[in-house]
């Protein structure tokens, strides 16, 4: 019986050349091999130093980020404001108003109930200054009991009212139990920056006039020897 010959189907055709473009997509010819080769491992080390570069990066912005931050408070530091001043946010033509806050009577909090009562005032002051000023404003701790605001683009009635609003918030609330009984009140002075500098002697000066009227007063510094009492 003689045999028949049979013709492949449509479909059996194109089964056959969708296998065979696989086989050609799937199967690199010798110089993609050689490219592959020489290209694999520069990508590789430029992908690996990328990511090295990134984490360096992250730790060095971990690391300045500890180094200007009060540990107590969470606050910016000394550190922090002098980057800040010396960069060019605090040359915008702006105008920079700043003030300075200072606890009445701290010392005597820390020896009548203990330092954990002076550290829960502290924290109070520093909640304090977050509600009561804005996004842009630098909130420090200098340290102790002293504390600074620059405000950008403020003039000085309006970081005097800035002042009053601390002053009065400090006044209306009170630390964290067991020490919610304790009073605090707080002196500040205000000054407009006229330089690149704070100007930390007319700060002063205007603080401490408020403090030996009593505390609890926004001091305006109008010259280094004179000052406005609100």
């Amino acid at each position: 019986e003689a045999s028949i010959a049979t013709t492949p189907s449509l479909t059996e055709r194109r089964l056959a050349a969708v296998a065979l473009e696989a086989s050609i997509a799937t199967t690199p010819s010798l110089t993609e091999r050689r490219l592959a080769a020489v290209t694999v491992l520069p990508v590789s080390s430029i992908d690996a130093a990328s990511h090295r570069s990134a984490r360096l990066r992250a730790q060095l912005g971990r690391e300045r980020t500890l180094s200007e931050t009060d540990p107590l408070t969470g606050l910016n530091n000394r550190r922090f404001l002098k980057r800040y001043m010396d960069s060019p946010a605090s040359h915008l033509p702006l105008g920079l108003a700043s003030l300075l806050i200072d606890l009445d009577g701290l010392k005597a909090i820390n020896d009548d109930h203990g330092h954990e009562a002076g550290d829960a005032a502290l924290l109070l002051v520093s909640d304090v200054l977050r509600e009561t000023t804005r996004p842009q404003d630098v909130v420090v701790r200098l340290g102790g009991d002293e504390f600074l605001v620059v405000l950008p683009g403020l003039g000085a009635d309006e970081a005097v009212l800035v002042g009053e609003r601390i002053v009065e918030q400090i006044a209306s609330s009170r630390p964290a139990d067991p020490w919610s009984s304790l009073r605090l009140t707080a002196s500040v002075g205000v000054a407009i920056v006229r330089s690149r500098g704070i100007p930390m002697d007319s700060l002063d000066e205007a603080l401490y006039t408020g403090k030996r009227l009593g505390g609890g007063r926004v001091v305006l510094a109008e010259t280094r020897n004179s000052g406005r009492v609100r």
